[in-house]
């Protein structure tokens, strides 16, 4: 008797191995668990390789592992290339910050500002308008030098500096 539960356990096992992986992000932390972390979730696509059957020989089982490990160091490799396209968009990002704080500090106005670092490098405009060009809302500020009457112009297209002239 304990030999028939044993010996149908084992045919049990491969339909264990067969299981789907769900990848889930808590507290920044990835978690890898064997149901859906949410409602409609799809499984990450990470599947060990399948039971070996009795026909195959043992070069068709190492092909198959080489495969396997091949596929899994190709989604490592996809990762580090994504990890490391992230960490140069946040190195630019934060140069692009630098650039803009410094260039306010100047005075200077450069493309692509938000309008309350504009307010920051010139103050609070004299005049506003604004103007459909090519269907899209531009915004003008106009400063104008009570000295010289010399006016600066700002120009806003979404939310952001389009250009400057002084």
């Amino acid at each position: 008797m304990r030999w028939i539960l044993l010996g149908s356990s084992l045919m049990l096992l491969p339909v264990y191995s067969m299981a789907e992986v769900y990848s889930c992000e808590r507290d920044g932390r990835r978690l890898f668990q064997s149901t859906p972390c949410e409602v409609g979730d799809a499984p990450t696509g990470i599947k060990p390789p399948a039971a070996a059957s009795p026909g195959q020989s043992e070069r068709q089982r190492r092909e198959q592992a080489e495969r396997f490990w091949g596929e899994q160091a190709q989604r490592r490799q996809a990762a580090r290339a994504r990890q490391n396209e992230q960490a140069a968009d946040a190195r630019r990002r934060r140069l692009q910050r630098r650039a803009v704080e410094q260039a306010v500090g100047q005075g200077r106005l450069l493309p692509g500002m938000t309008p309350s670092q504009v307010k920051r490098a010139w103050g609070f405009p004299d005049r506003q308008n604004q103007k459909i060009h090519g269907g899209r809302q531009r915004e003008y500020w106009y400063y104008v030098d009570r000295k010289t009457g010399h006016v600066r112009t700002a120009v806003f297209q979404d939310e952001a500096l389009l250009r400057a002239s002084d």
